[in-house]
């Protein structure tokens, strides 16, 4: 990346006594892959990059789930997002099973899936009935 952009980037965030100038020099002094990802988040102009400020603003064990899932650009991440930036409360329990790594949380994401297998099967009725019902 450009030193130029990095610098626009670093001054506009000055400028404005952002709370992100303080986040942005912190994870750049460190030289963190975080500090990546935050810049590529914020040159995009990325909804992305407030979720990712405001949850490592709190210091958030939510972040540290949100940079391991979009440093390995994870489907995971996109379900993360969309779900967080929805305030869904989805995004709680999601965030809390895939913290546990938790088998759950795959069950979790594969019927949030389109293309679901498990989803498909319910919605044409396929699974089977318990017995007594009609």
């Amino acid at each position: 990346m450009k030193r130029s952009k990095l610098a626009t980037l670093f001054i506009e965030l000055t400028m404005k006594r952002s709370k992100c100038a303080t986040l942005f020099i912190e994870l750049t002094m460190k030289r963190s892959k975080c500090a990546t990802l935050f810049i590529e988040l914020t040159m995009k102009r990325s909804k992305c990059a407030t979720l990712f400020i405001e949850l490592t603003m709190k210091r958030s064990t939510f972040a540290l789930l949100f940079i391991e899932l979009t440093m390995k650009r994870s489907t995971l991440a996109l379900l993360f997002i969309e779900l967080t930036m929805k305030r869904s409360k989805h995004a709680t329990l999601f965030i809390e099973l895939t913290i546990k790594r938790s088998k759950l949380a795959m069950l979790f994401i594969e019927l949030r899936s389109s293309n679901s297998t498990i989803r498909k099967l319910l919605s044409e009725g396929s699974v089977v009935r318990r017995e007594g019902e009609k």
